[in-house]
């Protein structure tokens, strides 16, 4: 069968594309709509990716098996999930399988938009349901991808920013720099709430929504952040410089990494919706991350012959096997001042990733 046939007639049979009918149960006219990047976006790199068709059939008819368990009717949060997922891999599998088994997109390209510095991909193959990952594969048979993220990246930013020299210390020395602050919570509270409330706190967000991230009330919430405004004056005072510097100028900037004498401009304030003190307070720091990670992947770029993709503070490259114990030692010395883990091996993208 040829390969176009094939595919047509595979979503066909399995019933993997959405019902083209209206509210009546008529058949609707199909109209081909093609996503276009934003006219704002800049782009900041391309790259090549390869897609196992194979992988990718599989993987939308298991998505598909998922709506089918939990319900179409999209009325709980289970099943608004395995829609989306399953809705956006089939539409990605539609436009992309031409019934090979394999297919490589050239110059999937990484850019910014909007608000934020923050690199994403066009077509958005990051974006997409982990279980998608499976089918993102090196381009030259026999090589291997390596992945790894950046340990507590925002949090420590923000700790340089506000010139925290104890916190930086600790982490600099291997430990966790959110139990660095363990002693401002409440004595046996778990990691997790620590990290939720210390994040919270750097970026304003309520005591309502803290509370729902924790899995406790509003007030204990309040509590808990009151504490941390009264406890770390260093970034209370951060937060304040911050927004009053957006204020005053009229748009939402960042350092250009860890340098506050390099201020970049990111976004205007939007006239509609007003000035947003939280996303002032997220842009400096993500932004600034994020374009930290723009000069690692420039730096990064003329030694991969393959793949590169970032996903804010994590990165995929594809290596030959032979040259992955070198890679290894070129991103832990040009990581720094970060930290990661392990440095993981995988035949495909979410291998790597669940190695991490």
């Amino acid at each position: 069968m040829e390969p176009n046939k094939f595919h047509c007639s595979y979503y066909k049979e399995n019933n993997l594309s959405m019902e083209t009918t209206d509210l009546f149960g008529k058949k609707k006219t199909k109209t081909k709509k093609v996503k276009q990047p934003r006219e704002d976006r800049k782009v900041i790199h391309e790259t090549r990716v390869k897609i196992d068709l194979r992988k990718l059939r599989e993987i939308v008819l298991s998505l598909k098996e998922k709506v089918d368990k939990v319900g179409w009717d999209r009325e709980t949060p289970a099943q608004r999930s395995a829609f989306h997922s399953w809705n956006t891999v089939s539409k990605f599998a539609e436009e992309w399988d031409n019934g090979e088994d394999f297919r490589i997109i050239e110059n999937v390209s990484g850019g910014t938009a909007g608000s934020s510095a923050r690199v994403y991909y066009f077509p958005s193959i990051t974006s997409y349901c982990k279980p998608f990952r499976e089918c993102i594969v090196p381009i030259t048979e026999g090589n291997k991808f390596l992945f790894f993220d950046l340990k507590a990246a925002e949090f420590f930013l923000n700790c340089v920013f506000c010139n925290e020299t104890e916190a930086i210390r600790h982490y600099q020395a291997g430990e966790d720099i959110y139990l660095y602050y363990k002693s401002m919570f409440p004595v046996g509270l778990p990691r997790d709430p620590i990290k939720t409330t210390l994040i919270a706190n750097m970026y304003n967000t309520s005591a309502y929504r803290t509370g729902i991230n924790c899995g406790i009330s509003e007030t204990q919430a309040q509590r808990l952040l009151d504490n941390i405004a009264m406890r770390i004056p260093s970034m209370t005072m951060k937060k304040n410089s911050v927004i009053r510097r957006a204020r005053e100028l009229g748009y939402y900037s960042c350092p250009n990494g860890f340098d506050q004498s390099d201020m970049v401009k990111i976004a205007d304030i939007d006239p509609k919706k007003g000035f947003n003190e939280c996303l002032a307070l997220s842009v400096y720091v993500q932004s600034a991350l994020g374009l930290w990670m723009q000069g690692f992947i420039k730096k990064l770029e003329p030694r991969i012959n393959g793949t590169i993709l970032t996903v804010f503070d994590s990165c995929l490259l594809e290596v030959r096997p032979e040259r992955a114990e070198a890679a290894k030692k070129w991103i832990e010395a040009n990581i720094k001042p970060f930290r990661i883990g392990k440095i993981c091996e995988g035949s495909n993208f979410l291998e790597a990733y669940l190695e991490a």
